[in-house]
């Protein structure tokens, strides 16, 4: 990710993370993370903040 791209303080919504490859490298670059998907088997392994929902249906009580 290049320098910049996510500001200062900010979170990444990380949809359709599946078992966290992303996930995983956007965190051992310190960046915090809330990673989405609809399958609790993939969820399980997943170092960050984990909401199990369907892209659609989903509703986070933050901006």
């Amino acid at each position: 990710m290049g320098e910049g791209a996510v500001p200062d303080g900010a979170s990444i919504l990380e949809l359709g993370s599946g078992v966290g490859r992303v996930t995983h490298a956007l965190l051992d670059l310190g960046y915090p993370v809330v990673a989405v998907d609809d399958s609790p088997e993939m969820l399980a392994g997943v170092r960050a903040e984990k909401v199990c929902s369907k892209i659609e249906e989903l509703r986070l009580d933050r901006a």
